[in-house]
């Protein structure tokens, strides 16, 4: 959609197409089917106010017709959905993006009791310092959110691991700017470990293997 400089939900009879604003859009981009100039205006859309809420991307744009925060599908904030554009972020160098989404985040998580992230959030605009909206129907124990935040830190990170060949790529580690440093104690490669340290710069993050007994090729 060239009005919206990102892809329509569908396109329904006679190729017409659905112009809803979605977080589905952002998808695309894990495929690595969008031109590189296609994936750029759909990231930079993903953030516009109308979709990041400041817990996250919005299912649904705020400025649709059908538009409810606490709607599951029509403008809820998923934290899994947002995991996935924070990789589809990453793979197309939109890191401020990505370390943007992360941060907001982790930040939402602090709000739940032991941090622990529930099936969505409400999509409300989030000011700075007000804590996330908790909706009344979100299952607070699904394994989707509870994967979120480990997927979302392994892309910010860089991580790409190969069991067979024993070799672990870092490639463009960040972290978010509440997080100094981060220690991966033990992270398996096929069937060998490797532990890592990660300190925060002004320019990114660097990477620093402190336990290799196991022979892991690291490549940063």
């Amino acid at each position: 959609m060239e009005s919206e400089d990102c892809y329509c939900l569908g396109l329904e009879q006679d190729g017409r197409q659905i112009t809803s604003v979605t977080s589905n859009a952002a998808q695309v981009l894990l495929t690595a089917i969008a031109t590189p100039e296609h994936a750029r205006k759909t990231s930079e859309r993903m953030m516009r106010p109308d979709m990041f809420s400041g817990s996250g991307v919005r299912t649904l744009s705020a400025d649709h017709a059908a538009f409810d925060p606490l709607a599951y599908q029509q403008g809820s904030v998923w934290s899994f959905d947002n995991a996935l554009i924070v990789s589809d972020l990453r793979r197309n160098a939109e890191d401020k993006s990505a370390l943007r989404v992360t941060a907001a985040t982790l930040d939402s998580a602090r709000g739940f009791r032991n941090g622990r992230l529930p099936e969505f959030i409400a999509g409300v605009q989030r000011l700075a310092g007000d804590a996330p909206t908790h909706t009344p129907r979100a299952d607070p124990m699904k394994a989707w959110p509870a994967a979120a935040m480990p997927f979302m830190v392994s892309e910010l990170l860089g991580l790409e691991a190969d069991g067979f060949d024993k070799r672990l790529d870092i490639r463009r580690p960040l972290l978010p700017d509440s997080v100094d440093t981060l220690t991966l104690h033990r992270v398996a490669v096929g069937n060998a470990t490797v532990s890592v340290r990660f300190t925060r710069h002004a320019t990114g993050a660097s990477a620093a293997v402190f336990a290799n007994d196991s022979g892991v090729e690291v490549v940063i």
